[in-house]
């Protein structure tokens, strides 16, 4: 069973919801940066050290250039006729039309 820190094994923590998966191998480094943007993050994320803030920083900044470059695929990829059609139609509504008294059947929620 893998050890996540506080006491608590794997199993009976929930999934962490800033930074890095517990038991990932990790790097150590030497960096220098701007103390009053650390102190800042820190504050935001609420997170006790610079590392975890750093972790989050990167893997934010991770997250949005993937998106940047999915967007930038999907861009460069013109639709076809189908899907260029779906866009412009309008649902048949007249399928959804009854003679349902909706505010009988749920009469609580009025």
């Amino acid at each position: 069973m893998v050890d996540c820190g506080p006491g608590m094994p794997l199993r009976w923590r929930s999934l962490p919801t800033v930074g890095s998966i517990c038991g990932m191998a990790r790097e150590k480094a030497t960096i220098t940066v701007d103390r009053e943007k650390l102190s800042e993050a820190r504050a935001m994320l609420g997170v006790p050290s610079a590392s975890a803030a750093i972790d989050v920083a990167l893997s934010e900044l991770i997250r949005r250039r993937r998106l940047r470059n999915d967007l930038k695929a999907y861009a460069g990829t013109p639709p076809t006729a189908e899907e260029a059609a779906l866009g412009v139609s309008s649902p048949d509504w007249d399928d959804l039309a009854d003679d349902t008294d909706w505010d009988a059947e749920w009469p609580e929620d009025r």
